[in-house]
């Protein structure tokens, strides 16, 4: 069931001269600003907070970046129930136009850009989240799977789908409850999650590619993004993104494509081949539970 984005106009806040877009979802309410979410609160916590919101919504020429600037044209409802907000002349770019398109489908709320520039060489366009406390560990799918938390070394983080950003989900988990944001992409198509740390919490931002040559490209259209909140730990939201691409690809568990000896295994060993290492492993661990996992077993 598909519900029209209510919209509230407010002047005051995050940026100047910006406009509110005020969303009222049956699970959450959020605020977009400058087509960044500035603000998100479910079950009575607040899971987005204002922060800093310049070079978060924009485009990406192969010359430079354009952001969001200046106020928005006049919010306008479609019949679809999708709610549409339009900026012009992004920063160093007269003339540019970049539209934001807000649906809510379901119980989440769906996020659509389209970039347009009177230049060429146009590689992207983003979006992002404002301020995610830190309070949230920020789960990724991405190089085998990484949790950033509070504590995490490092001030920024870049994966890019789908070298090294595996599946197109991240999840922001606190105690008992998050929310995620995740691409309605079954084409497959180049995106980049950004993630950085912040004075009091992480930013967040959702970059959708053009494919290369950049060179004559004047225009951008962005996946459709997806977000959501859940109750429970980060299984329930990555269980959301599991469903959708096993109905959309057809996919076939890997438990149905197994023997039936990967059911026993309780331990895995990332090892070169190291006889007398192996013949020690072999006295301390049953072979019948163990695999052996020998990257490097042959040569280039």
């Amino acid at each position: 069931m598909r519900h029209a984005v209510a919209l509230l106009i407010c002047l005051a806040g995050c940026l100047p001269a910006l406009a509110d877009v005020s969303i009222q979802a049956p699970t959450f309410t959020a605020t977009v600003r400058g087509g960044v979410l500035c603000e998100l609160r479910s079950a009575g916590q607040l899971l987005v907070t204002p922060g800093e919101l310049r070079n978060q919504c924009g485009l990406r020429r192969v010359a430079g970046e354009h952001w969001v600037q200046g106020e928005a044209g006049e919010a306008v409802a479609r019949e679809d129930g999708t709610t549409s907000q339009v900026y012009r002349d992004l920063s160093d770019l007269p003339g540019s136009e970049l539209r934001m398109d807000y649906l809510l489908d379901g119980e989440e709320l769906a996020v659509v850009q389209t970039a347009r520039s009177p230049l060429t060489g146009v590689r992207s366009v983003q979006w992002g989240l404002a301020e995610v406390p830190f309070a949230y560990d920020v789960i990724v799918p991405g190089y085998s799977g990484i949790r950033i938390r509070k504590l995490s070394p490092g001030s920024r983080w870049d994966f890019t789908y789908p070298i090294g950003w595996e599946a197109q989900l991240v999840i922001l988990q606190g105690q008992g409850h998050g929310f995620y944001v995740w691409a309605e992409d079954a084409d497959g198509r180049y995106k980049r999650l950004t993630v950085t740390r912040g004075k009091s919490g992480w930013r967040l931002a959702f970059a959708t590619e053009n494919n290369a040559p950049f060179a004559p490209c004047t225009e951008a259209t962005s996946v459709r993004w997806r977000l959501g909140v859940h109750q429970g730990d980060w299984r329930v939201a990555a269980r959301r993104y599991r469903d959708w691409t096993e109905r959309t690809w057809g996919l076939t568990r890997l438990e149905d494509q197994s023997p039936s000896w990967v059911r026993d295994i309780r331990f895995v060993v990332i090892t070169g081949q190291d006889r007398q290492l192996l013949q020690d492993l072999a006295g301390r661990v049953d072979p019948r539970l163990t695999l052996l996992y020998i990257p490097g077993w042959r040569r280039h």
